[in-house]
């Protein structure tokens, strides 16, 4: 019995030894989530929309980057994605959407009328760690069957919901932590 309580105080002893030294990192930030200093941010949109959606209006991303430069990107496929860093703080960065209805549609009996815009912003440390910061923003709108006859209703209904789409972050650098704000 006593052999069994000196080898379990032991593990207990070793055990503790291991957890301690598992807890020491000057470098990290518990609140943050960071393991080092911020050096970049990472703003990433994602698109798919239906060609269905195409083949009724014209959309486009106004993308924003750290230095000021605005690029417009006309959306002709399905799926679309990029990234966009910042290294240099105070910076702006983003994109909004401008939707227009096509003069001249594509006829068809029913439209399926599908699109998915979603925009998140990460902050990378100075060990390639990532995390979340600002709120990510999402726009999803699927109708299926929209008749002919009621798509100028529809267009008129959610153009309004689509334009509104604004993924712009105010990013500044506080203390070595990038701060994200919309």
């Amino acid at each position: 019995m006593k052999t069994f309580k000196y080898l379990l105080s032991i593990l207990f002893m070793a055990g503790a030894t291991l957890g301690f030294t598992a807890c020491g990192d000057d470098d990290s930030d518990p609140a943050s989530g960071s393991t080092g200093k911020d050096v970049s941010a990472v703003y990433t949109i994602q698109v798919e929309v239906s060609e269905d959606m195409l083949d009724v209006m014209d959309l486009t991303l106004h993308h924003t980057y750290a230095d000021g430069r605005v690029e417009d990107v006309p959306l002709t496929g399905t799926t679309y994605s990029t990234t966009i860093q910042a290294t240099q703080f105070p910076a702006v960065v983003g994109s909004t959407l401008t939707a227009t209805p096509k003069h001249e549609p594509v006829a068809k009996e029913k439209y399926n009328l599908t699109c998915k815009f979603e925009a998140s912003m990460q902050a990378v440390d100075s060990k390639g760690n990532k995390r979340g910061i600002g709120a990510a923003s999402s726009v999803t709108k699927q109708t299926n069957g929209v008749k002919s006859e009621k798509l100028q209703t529809w267009l008129d209904s959610n153009l309004p919901k689509l334009n509104a789409f604004n993924a712009m972050y105010t990013l500044t650098k506080e203390n070595g932590t990038i701060v994200a704000t919309k």
